[in-house]
C-alpha cells in the first residue's frame, strides 16, 4: 500500500483557479496563424496535366485533378472498398489511356463484383467529364489494385 500524499488546504483551491485562468486565456496568435496557413493553402494551385477529349462543343482540355477528384466521389458511393489513390493515364499527346485505381477493400468483400463496380462508377465519371473515351473502360485499360485490407 502506497502512502498518499496530503496536499495543503488551499492547493485545490489554487489548481482550480489555474485550470480557470487557463481555460478562460485564448492566445490570439494561433488565430493569426491559423487565418495565415489557411488563406496560403488557399491560394496555392496543384499542377495538373490536361486530359484532352471530344465534348459536344468540340475538342477541351479537362484537368487531370478535375478527372481524379470525380472518380474519387463516385467511388466514394462503392460498398466494401474505399480509393486510396486514382492516377489517370495519358499519352504523350494527353489523350487518355487508361486509369489505376487503389482501394483499402472490406475484409470478406467480394472482390471481384466490387472491382466490377469501381470499373462502372469510373466509365460513368470519364463518360460525363470526357464524353466518348477511346479506349473503353475494361479491365486491360482500368487496373484496380487492392492495396490493403481493413476489418469492418
Amino acid at each position: 500500500m502506497t502512502p498518499q500524499r496530503k496536499r495543503a488546504p488551499d492547493t485545490d483551491a489554487h489548481l482550480k483557479h489555474a485550470v480557470s485562468a487557463l481555460r478562460t486565456q485564448a492566445d490570439e496568435r494561433w488565430v493569426e496563424v491559423a487565418d495565415r496557413v489557411l488563406d496560403k493553402a488557399l491560394r496555392v494551385t496543384r499542377r495538373s496535366m490536361p486530359v484532352r477529349a471530344e465534348g459536344t462543343g468540340g475538342k477541351v482540355n479537362v484537368s487531370e485533378q478535375v478527372l481524379i477528384a470525380g472518380i474519387r466521389y463516385a467511388l466514394d458511393q462503392v460498398a466494401g472498398a474505399l480509393p486510396t489513390a486514382i492516377q489517370v493515364n495519358t499519352n504523350e499527346r494527353h489523350h487518355y489511356t487508361g486509369v489505376v485505381v487503389c482501394v483499402t477493400a472490406d475484409y470478406g468483400s467480394p472482390i471481384l463484383p466490387t472491382a466490377d463496380d469501381i470499373r462502372n462508377r469510373t466509365q460513368q465519371v470519364l463518360q460525363e467529364l470526357l464524353g466518348p473515351i477511346t479506349p473503353s473502360v475494361t479491365v486491360n485499360t482500368m487496373q484496380v489494385h487492392i492495396n490493403d485490407v481493413r476489418r469492418t
